[in-house]
């Protein structure tokens, strides 16, 4: 299997479900288990990912429960009304489309990473049943 990741705005992988599900529109992809390999953010260029390689590295895949698995990590109060900030992913857009011309679609599906701050980035995925 091969992925491919774009990184900083973008991770992009491409991987074959194994399941019972005949169609790809049927994934829950909100309560689903991603792969996730190298740095969080900070990323300057695209390159090929290999999860069962990288996954010596020993990260956590990213689960998404109800499409979030997000952390309170602080909260602040500006003019008298407190905000909370959160670290985690969201699952903000799953889409479906014939990426690869074989007349079957994939499911591309996008993540969002929050620091706890200002910052986020995009993570994309790209999944196919094969």
């Amino acid at each position: 299997m091969r992925h491919l990741g774009i990184l900083v705005l973008v991770l992009g992988s491409y991987t074959c479900l194994s399941s019972a599900q005949e169609n790809i529109r049927q994934v829950d992809f909100n309560n689903f288990t991603y792969p996730l390999s190298g740095h969080l953010l900070g990323h300057d260029r695209l390159e090929w990912l290999n999860i069962p390689e990288r996954a010596q590295a020993k990260k956590q895949p990213i689960q998404l429960v109800k499409g979030s698995n997000l952390t309170k990590t602080s909260s602040f109060v500006m003019d008298g009304k407190e905000y909370d900030q959160y670290e985690g992913f969201t699952l903000e857009s799953v889409k479906f489309a014939d990426l690869t011309g074989n007349g079957e679609e994939e499911a591309i599906v996008v993540l969002r990473y929050h620091t706890g701050g200002t910052q986020t980035t995009n993570y994309v995925y790209v999944y196919t049943l094969g």
